[in-house]
């Protein structure tokens, strides 16, 4: 009963805090993104680009010190990145699932294992680092990362995880029932959009 009352109180709290956060960070972005136009305003010429990042900004102290500062923001966000995506992980191959195993004695115990091990959750932070790294050797432009991540990472975490797990939290439902159709073929449509997108971006790169 207290543990309820202190969530109903937290929620208005939490909810008061993603909506700040999230009017402040759309703030900053505005700003930024006025500001790094504004800077060219007299020279227009070198937006032809497209991407206002290729833009030639030269000795300009404020855009060293952001670049600093960005490089320091990705470095430190690095693991709250990589740790989520350990725990989706290890919810959906190590934690208990929903079958109970009962022994000769009445006993009922879950089925599964708690938590990764530390050998698996050594072997998984290396394989999630691994590969961002050599993505990151052969995207030479902030473009063609965005463009990868578009088409594996977003649609991974997007859809293709929360159509895994509505189909384990739900494992009795008929396999023609609507929510498992409606999933799969959310399922199979990003997948296919995810394969044309990246197949058009690699031709593009060859040609």
């Amino acid at each position: 009963m207290i543990y309820q009352e202190l969530n109903d109180r937290s929620y208005p709290v939490m909810n008061k805090v993603v909506v700040r956060g999230t009017l402040i960070a759309v703030f900053m972005y505005v700003i930024t993104g006025f500001f790094g136009y504004l800077t060219f305003v007299r020279t227009p010429a070198v937006l032809e680009t497209e991407n206002i990042l290729d833009a030639p900004y030269g000795e300009n102290v404020a855009m060293i010190v952001g670049a600093i500062a960005q490089f320091f923001s990705v470095l430190t966000s690095y693991p709250l990145c990589v740790l989520p995506c350990k725990e989706a992980i290890e919810e959906m191959f190590w934690k208990k699932t929903s079958i109970l195993v009962v022994d000769t004695n009445g006993r009922k115990t879950w089925s599964g294992s708690e938590k990764m091990s530390p050998l698996a959750n050594a072997l998984i932070t290396f394989a999630l680092c691994s590969a961002s790294f050599v993505l990151a050797l052969f995207l030479s432009t902030l473009g063609d990362a965005l463009t990868v991540v578009g088409s594996t990472t977003n649609p991974i975490v997007g859809f293709i995880i929360p159509i895994m797990f509505y189909w384990r939290i739900n494992p009795d439902a008929p396999l023609l029932s609507r929510g498992k159709i409606v999933s799969l073929i959310v399922g199979v449509l990003i997948v296919v959009i995810s394969i044309v997108d990246l197949l058009n971006f690699f031709l593009n790169k060859e040609g």
